[in-house]
């Protein structure tokens, strides 16, 4: 009999792309095992990239949020309700930590699973569940996914012993093959190999690296031949973007794209440049040759991880300070002290 299983991983779009090497483990370990996964609407295309997935279910919190008292937004809730209930699940899993998470989990219809008070990020959602697993906070964002699914569907001693080295036997377990390239994006697939993707959009300030940085390494790529795609979210970053290929007389900007279509660039791109940000985590996910910068953040919690990825990250005295405005009186020097010819060097040794 197949076991059903209802996931709650909501956001953001790294987290989810830490989740994908449980749900490998998960089928290793139950064959014919399916997750319906529980996401908010901007990543509803993610979760449809791992097999294990039978169905993607939008919570549309974010909808109603921004007309609470709305008819629509009643309808919305009941709609989500009903789909939530519709299946009685052999286990809920809840992944996210969090009070939203948390009343998700208390909707569904099963056994629900989740983290004990003193490993959760919201002490007080212990209680809504049957199990309550202690998962240590200590751990990457990967690792704590493998092992809450591990305990939550009682195959503990195997996660134990597939995680002797985690870079190496990571299995993220993505397929792209039902993912075809608009027409847009088409002429991409002949220069498979041929082109890197620069991801520099990411929402705390302090994770942004320095335009100047940028032009740098564009005009690198235009030194090696190597075209270079931009990805970019909000009209701000899409001037900004616009404005750093003029400068470097590199690069291309491309319209709004679905996540699902970025994921079929980042799998045929020959490299990729990014900050700690959800596109540069799903290309260390697909194996891609990936540098992963970092500065305010904690590469220990959530570095990206892959056969071909490497994430560097200056070690300072200050750093990682976790703040999304930088407190030092000279501004930010967790990316102005890195050096330019040793990221594109480090990319360069990633093939």
């Amino acid at each position: 009999m197949t076991k059903r299983v209802l996931l709650i991983k909501m956001s953001s779009l790294g987290d989810i792309v830490h989740t994908f090497p449980a749900l490998t483990d998960a089928q290793k370990a139950l064959p014919g095992i399916q997750f319906d996964w529980v996401v908010e609407a901007p990543f509803k295309d993610l979760p449809k990239l791992h097999p294990a997935v039978n169905q993607v279910i939008v919570n549309p919190r974010l909808a109603i949020n921004k007309n609470r008292f709305s008819l629509t937004s009643l309808q919305l809730y009941q709609e989500f309700k009903q789909k939530i209930q519709s299946t009685h699940y052999d286990a809920v899993i809840e992944n996210q930590y969090v009070n939203k998470g948390a009343k998700v989990a208390k909707l569904a219809k099963g056994i629900k699973h989740g983290l004990t008070a003193n490993s959760a990020h919201d002490a007080c959602i212990a209680k809504v569940f049957d199990h309550a697993h202690y998962v240590s906070r200590s751990l990457h964002a990967i690792d704590r996914s493998r092992k809450l699914l591990a305990l939550s569907l009682g195959y503990d001693t195997a996660f134990k012993e597939h995680t002797t080295d985690l870079d190496n036997a990571l299995d993220y377990g993505l397929d792209l093959s039902h993912i075809e390239l608009d027409e847009h994006n088409q002429r991409w697939q002949q220069q498979t190999g041929e082109y890197l993707v620069f991801c520099q959009a990411t929402t705390w300030a302090t994770k942004h690296l320095p335009i100047k940085m940028w032009i740098e390494l564009l005009e690198k790529a235009k030194q090696a031949g190597l075209p270079v795609l931009l990805p970019w979210v909000g009209d701000k970053e899409q001037a900004q973007v616009s404005a750093m290929i003029q400068q470097a007389q590199w690069g291309e900007i491309l319209p709004a794209q679905s996540l699902e279509q970025w994921a079929k660039l980042l799998a045929g791109a020959r490299g990729i440049i990014g900050v700690d940000t959800g596109l540069t985590h799903l290309a260390a996910a697909l194996n891609k040759p990936t540098l992963c910068l970092f500065g305010p953040t904690n590469p220990n919690l959530t570095a990206a991880k892959g056969r071909r990825a490497k994430t560097l990250w200056l070690n300072l005295a200050c750093s990682p300070c976790m703040q999304t405005h930088c407190p030092r009186e000279g501004g930010q020097v967790c990316f102005s002290q890195m050096n330019v010819d040793e990221v594109w060097g480090e990319l360069n040794a990633r093939h």
